[in-house]
């Protein structure tokens, strides 16, 4: 259910970058953004009939758990900013990401879609 990618890491003396090498979620994003997240706070706790989206942890520590809301099949796991990965929600899968570091942790995500205020694509599914 939670799809993948690593990301690649170079590192130096003067710090570090991180890049994606999926040419998918660059051809197939139409919007994207980014959020803070204050320790102990869930982002989501929602679902999508059409969207897909990729997230990248920036920065911090999060519980990312999804769940099929057909099949009702779970997957939890913890991401971190050193983990550089970008993970992938599919349409019908609830997610929820929850900040559990000690600090502010900042995600970047990626969307197929542009987003219309006037049509959501976004149904609450409490999964956290």
């Amino acid at each position: 259910m939670l799809i993948t990618k690593k990301l690649r890491r170079y590192a130096d003396n003067r710090g570090f970058l991180v890049e994606n090498t999926d040419p998918d979620i660059i051809t197939g994003s139409k919007h994207f953004l980014y959020t803070a997240t204050t320790p102990g706070i869930i982002r989501g706790n929602h679902y999508h009939e059409h969207k897909i989206e990729w997230f990248c942890i920036i920065k911090g520590k999060c519980r990312f758990v999804t769940e099929d809301i057909t099949t009702k099949q779970r997957e939890e796991t913890i991401i971190t900013d050193t983990d550089d990965i970008v993970f992938r929600t599919e349409p019908l899968v609830a997610h929820a990401m929850e900040n559990v570091g000690d600090t502010e942790m900042i995600f970047l995500g990626f969307v197929n879609e542009v987003l219309d205020h006037n049509k959501l694509d976004t149904f609450t599914y409490k999964v956290i």
